[in-house]
């Protein structure tokens, strides 16, 4: 039972162990008229103030470069916490690039994002507001699709999972449609990929395909913002089972608080609004501890 005495101790118990698998730190994109891509710490930063919360690990990703070698470089100088590279397939990259891909995966990135800024479906939906379409631009193109005309996975993309699957790697969905969403998760699991998370869920996605995509073996990560409505993520959780969600601040913003403070926030969050300390330690420290291979 919590208390007045031991509220505080319990969050820290929770927060020992604590994994977050979407961070974002600086420098991620050139400078651009957009104060939302501008990044409080860099990676040595972020990773020293995971260690000083008592974090486990962190995930450090950046929208446009690899950034398995930066781990590997800052991993030797903050040993305490495990700090794990990604790769998004935005156009800074070459887009859906197999060979950035293998690159990636050889130099220590473990999570794999399909396009993000650049995706047709964040463009579409920013459209009005074309500062948010990233600094580097489109240049004259499209948004980036990942399935063809007749809604099946393009060619670049089944050589693009193999290469997930021959290294490991967390196949997650980015800034993906809901469509793009579900058959990316279904070929992930048809090709026998154990690790697969569905990114910073949101409403356009409904608790059915939620379902149905943890039931194919994803994970549903469920996001922090400090305007959350903390009982809608403990539904959320339970809508799907807590044993297949992962919370994540997808932090590391200049105007919001550091991302450990943040992860704090959303633990106490969760336990002043009931649930239950075992659940939140599940999806703090248990599922990405089995989505990235730690345990």
């Amino acid at each position: 039972m919590l208390t007045q005495e031991n509220f505080s101790s319990t969050i820290d118990d929770v927060m020992h162990g604590a994994i977050d698998m979407h961070v974002h730190f600086g420098p991620d994109m050139p400078p651009a008229p957009d104060l939302r891509v501008a990044r409080r710490l860099d990676g040595l930063g972020t990773a020293r103030q995971a260690r000083d919360a008592g974090m486990r690990a962190v995930v450090l990703k950046s929208h446009h470069w690899p950034t398995g070698a930066l781990a590997r470089t800052i991993q030797p100088i903050v040993p305490e916490v495990t700090l794990f590279g990604t790769v998004v397939l935005n156009y800074s990259i070459g887009g859906l690039n197999p060979f950035a891909v293998e690159v990636a995966a050889k130099i220590g990135c473990k999570v794999l994002f399909p396009p993000t800024w650049n995706s047709a479906y964040h463009v579409s939906t920013h459209s009005k507001d074309p500062a948010s379409l990233t600094p580097v631009g489109l240049r004259g193109r499209g948004g980036i699709t990942i399935l063809d005309e007749g809604g099946r996975l393009v060619s670049e993309m089944h050589e693009i999972l193999d290469i997930a699957k021959a290294n490991d790697m967390v196949v997650a969905t980015g800034h993906l449609s809901p469509r793009e969403h579900l058959v990316l998760v279904e070929e992930a699991h048809r090709r026998g990929i154990q690790r697969i998370v569905v990114s910073h869920v949101r409403e356009e996605i409904p608790l059915e395909d939620r379902r149905r995509m943890a039931d194919q073996g994803a994970v549903i990560e469920l996001v922090y913002r400090p305007r959350m409505e903390p009982k809608a993520i403990i539904a959320a959780a339970r809508g799907v089972g807590v044993e297949r969600c992962a919370m994540t601040v997808d932090g590391g913003h200049a105007f919001n608080p550091l991302v450990a403070e943040a992860l704090r926030a959303f633990v106490g969050q969760l336990l002043y609004q009931g649930m239950p300390p075992e659940e939140v330690k599940t999806m703090a420290q248990r599922v990405p501890a089995r989505v990235l291979g730690l345990d």
